[in-house]
């Protein structure tokens, strides 16, 4: 699979991510286990049309670190979809944590704000 721009996305790290995300828990977000899975990952961020390419760095079932070409501030929101056979999730994330890394990139932390389930239509 890839994205607008030609960037190959793949798609067992997005099976990957499903299985860790899994069922979320409404109680404190900070004690989940971090998983470090890296490769690209499609954002979708408000007022951008095409999704935009990160860098996966870890994800747990309250959060996700990725490496970004831009900061963002903390507050800020992007999501993220995953495919499933049964429909797909959408998954809202609040930027909590945002810090310049070399070369012009940024390291971004964001919590978990929102996930919706999505159905196929039979």
């Amino acid at each position: 699979m890839s994205d607008s721009s030609g960037t190959k996305i793949d798609t067992d790290l997005f099976a990957e991510l499903q299985k860790i995300v899994g069922d979320l828990p409404g109680e404190d977000q900070r004690k989940h286990v971090r998983h470090q899975k890296e490769g690209p990952l499609r954002l979708y961020v408000a007022h951008q049309r095409q999704p935009l390419v990160a860098e996966l760095r870890d994800v747990s079932a309250g959060g996700i670190g990725i490496v970004f070409r831009e900061g963002m501030e903390p507050g800020s929101t992007f999501t993220i979809q995953l495919a499933t056979a049964s429909g797909g999730r959408s998954i809202k994330y609040k930027v909590v944590r945002c810090r310049r890394l070399d070369r012009g990139r940024f390291e971004i932390g964001a919590v978990i704000i929102h996930v919706t389930r999505e159905r196929k239509e039979k």
